[in-house]
């Protein structure tokens, strides 16, 4: 046993000091989105990569890891830097960006990767429109690799009270003609993932099927998003904006910025909203940026696919569930009995 431990001790400093000498390990995270300096619903691969790494041969190793094709694809490559004035997140660039992350001072060189689409279409005359593409399709379960959980308790669609009692707009009055909502369909499971919405939509799709000149409005739950690329790849899927709005709240703790962001989901001429997101551009770029990387069709009216009017948020379903808050404690066939009382 003793001799077994000596052999596993061995190897370890044997590969500690071949990293030394000439390696190091690198962190790369793909397929998620930057949400203010976080990076979330991003999947981590572990690299052994040599200390002179070239910026281009970087890019190259990127683009093997997340299978991106770089004929279709392009890649914005950044890191983390922490400071006492805040979190930035620098772009990587050049063999200097490169050089400066792989210094052998750092504890742990990690690479965070944005995919964007060569042509995209410029919503905002000269400014540049990224869509992000997530990557769902690769499961990583080795020892070093690990997938991050799609769960952004941030985008809890079961939240009922997002900034309840402020809402200035009539906006927020969602549902029939008479006022009243029209719950379309409801389900139970225990725990929100893509595997759960998934099967919701399923059971959706065989009630319904799908509707023609609709839209399906959700907050920002990744797995909503996978989920509905995978029963409804045709139906427009949008963002709730006041979802949106709370986070942008609490993420960048701007009146300004949020104002500027009510204004540009409210514009319905692409003339205004144009003008708005300039003016964000100036106040705060890196707000900017995120919205355009969600990609306007998502949230704003002057870009809907569809004729939204003014419906652009999920209050139906942030009401129906305010009115389950006491439900949820009973037993599961009480509960359903409530609610079909209720309906």
């Amino acid at each position: 046993m003793i001799d077994m431990k000596n052999k596993i001790l061995d190897s370890i400093l044997s590969e500690t000091h071949v990293l030394n000498m000439g390696a190091t390990k690198l962190v790369i995270y793909h397929g998620g989105t930057w949400v203010g300096n976080c990076y979330d619903g991003c999947m981590t691969k572990w690299v052994h990569i040599p200390r002179g790494l070239s910026y281009d041969a970087l890019v190259k190793l990127v683009q093997d890891v997340a299978k991106v094709d770089a004929a279709t694809y392009n890649l914005e490559l950044c890191s983390l830097t922490y400071t006492n004035s805040g979190t930035t997140r620098p772009r990587i660039e050049n063999d200097n960006d490169v050089s400066y992350i792989m210094d052998e001072d750092k504890l742990l060189p990690e690479v965070f990767v944005t995919v964007s689409a060569k042509v995209a279409t410029d919503l905002c005359g000269s400014i540049p429109i990224l869509y992000p593409i997530v990557c769902n399709d690769e499961i990583i379960d080795d020892q070093e690799n690990s997938q991050s959980s799609d769960t952004d308790n941030r985008d809890d669609s079961s939240i009922p009270d997002v900034d309840r009692g402020s809402h200035e707009d009539e906006d927020c009055n969602h549902g029939m003609g008479s006022g009243s909502v029209f719950p379309l369909a409801y389900g139970f499971g225990n725990i929100k993932d893509e595997r759960s919405w998934t099967w919701f939509l399923n059971e959706l799709k065989n009630a319904i099927g799908s509707p023609e000149d609709c839209m399906i409005l959700s907050d920002c739950h990744l797995g909503i998003k996978a989920a509905m690329e995978k029963m409804y790849p045709k139906v427009p899927h949008g963002y709730c904006v006041f979802h949106m709005a709370k986070n942008i709240k609490n993420d960048y703790k701007r009146k300004d910025v949020s104002h500027l962001f009510k204004q540009a989901w409210k514009a319905y001429q692409k003339s205004d909203f144009k003008e708005v997101m300039l003016e964000m551009m100036k106040v705060n770029r890196i707000t900017f940026e995120d919205l355009m990387n969600v990609r306007p069709e998502k949230w704003s009216h002057a870009y809907s696919p569809i004729r939204c009017y003014r419906l652009m948020t999920s209050s139906i379903a942030d009401s129906m569930n305010s009115c389950l808050v006491h439900a949820r404690q009973m037993p599961i066939t009480t509960m359903v009995k409530f609610i079909r009382d209720m309906l």
